[in-house]
């Protein structure tokens, strides 16, 4: 029987998939000989040629192939409609295991609290920096905390505790509750999907644990860059409010997020930082 099956969503990313594939598989050699755990990896319509290496290199995993980009929520849904795992781990493309990740752990953890449905683990830096990779829900308060105040790169737990919501990139949850939830909104093409999903589940009465014992490496933003991450943001923050809050607040977080872009822009000129404008100009659109 399957205990965990090991997702992994990617799009040109050949070399930090290699390294991901390579290191789930040299930490976990017991657990895929026995068939405890399997990997599927959903190529994204990548041009590096990912696909055909990782299918080639790594023979008894399940590649599917996309022929165009459909991002990440939808790559993970269409990753476990096969699926065997009473568990789904969704794994970056830009994460590498090691034992210290503690799957296991983290399954039996699951079996012993029925009442959590998603843990997340720590992300960590290849210089040991520990990221933060869960939060709040984004009600209003917490939106201009996480726009105005940079609170999002705040001191890190380093106990064991229930969350609002823990990072996509590093993310057990039960096979029942994701089909139960119907996976995760693939109105979300990347970022956020995470904790709506969580979001989604928590209105079900499930946990969410964040445990920093269970680690991972992690190469920030190597999978996607930073001015794209700000744009699927603002995109994303934007889908969330009309979908759970009201009208009202929707306007609200229309022009926090006008306002956010209209001061970045200005830093941007002052310092003749050519990036920071020309990305904040970019997402102007969406809060208009």
């Amino acid at each position: 029987m399957v205990d965990i099956s090991i997702v992994i969503a990617t799009f040109n990313t050949k070399d930090l998939t290699r390294a991901c594939i390579h290191s789930i598989i040299s930490s976990y050699p017991k657990e895929f000989r026995e068939k405890k755990f399997e990997i599927i990896l959903v190529d994204n319509a990548s041009s590096d040629g990912t696909a055909d290496e990782i299918k080639g290199e790594f023979g008894d995993i399940n590649v599917l192939q996309n022929k165009t980009n459909v991002g990440f929520a939808a790559a993970c849904n269409q990753g476990v409609k096969d699926a065997k795992g009473a568990y789904f781990l969704f794994l970056n493309s830009d994460t590498r295991t090691t034992k210290k990740s503690n799957l296991n752990d983290l399954i039996d953890k699951m079996r012993e609290n029925t009442t959590i449905g998603i843990i997340g683990g720590a992300l960590v830096s290849e210089e040991g920096l520990v990221q933060k990779s869960y939060g709040s829900f984004y009600h209003l308060l917490e939106l201009i905390k996480v726009l105005f105040t940079g609170k999002k790169k705040g001191r890190v737990l380093s106990i064991e505790s229930f969350v609002d919501w823990v990072s996509g990139g590093f993310m057990l949850t039960k096979k029942s509750l994701f089909q139960a939830l119907n996976g995760f909104d693939e109105h979300f093409f990347m970022y956020l999907e995470d904790m709506e999903f969580c979001y989604r589940a928590s209105q079900k009465g499930h946990k969410v644990l964040y445990a920093p014992w269970a680690k991972v490496f992690h190469k920030e933003h190597g999978s996607s860059s930073r001015s794209f991450a700000i744009g699927e943001i603002y995109k994303g923050i934007l889908y969330f409010y009309r979908k759970h809050k009201n009208g009202f607040l929707l306007i609200l977080v229309k022009g926090m997020l006008l306002l956010k872009a209209l001061v970045a822009m200005g830093i941007g000129v002052v310092s003749g930082n050519k990036y920071l404008f020309s990305t904040y100009k970019n997402v102007l659109r969406y809060a208009l």
